[in-house]
């Protein structure tokens, strides 16, 4: 990770988010920050590891953080306004603004679950890359998937059959909340859903498949090795790949006989 030149001054920006009194002031403030610590340095960095990002200022997480934060204590501040405020950030389309709406999320969940799920929803359509992808699916939606995992399993057999590769792949890192928790499911559901988008050819839907892999691999190794093997002995490209980067947790016995069939 890159270092920044500038040094992130929370204080600073936690006093002046505290004044602000209504959305156009927050936006302004917000706006504020992302021209005060944008570096074309990170922007650059930020456009190296996504290419397919668009708007982006180049500014350090921590900032992105704070802001976040912020957006629930202005919303304690100012009830009902938090859909309205995360909407308009969303709407804005930078890299920083959406994950600031992905991580404001997380507290409006606490607050008012059916929000925040009636965001998650409308935002869904207009995914366009792995960073926020994989936020909202591992950060903004993880209340819900932890307190509702029937549902949300429910949901992603519907989200992998949409024509989107994003919608895709949302669909498959949404089961990696639920892979870490303490207490996994069992791990039916899991396969089921993976079965189906084995051989996806979208690039990031497998680089997904593989994330969830090696996440239920310490749960139980021998269903995964066995689940793998199914595709290796009728291998195409697509799970070639997942295949080779999904078992890398795998004891190496395991991913030895597999490679082998290969």
């Amino acid at each position: 990770m890159m270092s920044h030149k500038v040094p992130v001054d929370k204080e600073q920006i936690i006093n002046e988010f505290s004044n602000v009194g209504d959305v156009a002031g927050f936006l302004d403030k917000t706006q504020k920050f992302l021209d005060f610590y944008s570096e074309k340095s990170y922007e650059s960095y930020v456009r190296t590891r996504i290419p397919e990002v668009e708007k982006v200022y180049g500014v350090p997480i921590l900032v992105l953080h704070i802001i976040a934060k912020m957006v629930g204590e202005f919303g304690d501040r100012l009830p009902g306004i938090s859909e309205y405020l995360i909407r308009k950030l969303w709407q804005k389309k930078t890299r920083e603004e959406r994950i600031i709406a992905c991580e404001a999320l997380v507290h409006c969940f606490a607050v008012d679950r059916d929000m925040a799920m009636t965001l998650i929803l409308e935002f869904i359509p207009d995914l366009d890359n792995r960073e926020i992808c994989d936020m909202m699916a591992c950060v903004g939606l993880k209340p819900y998937s932890l307190q509702y995992p029937k549902v949300i399993l429910r949901m992603i057999v519907t989200w992998i059959k949409s024509p989107n590769p994003w919608v895709r792949r949302f669909g498959v890192m949404s089961l990696i909340p639920m892979a870490r928790r303490k207490e996994l499911l069992p791990l039916d559901p899991y396969f089921i859903i993976l079965k189906r988008v084995m051989k996806d050819k979208d690039n990031m839907v497998g680089r997904a498949i593989s994330r969830v892999l090696r996440e239920i691999t310490p749960k139980d190794e021998f269903r995964v090795a066995g689940f793998l093997e199914v595709f290796a002995r009728d291998p195409d490209p697509s799970t070639i790949v997942i295949i080779k980067e999904g078992s890398k947790k795998l004891n190496s016995d395991l991913r030895n006989s597999l490679m082998k069939i290969l």
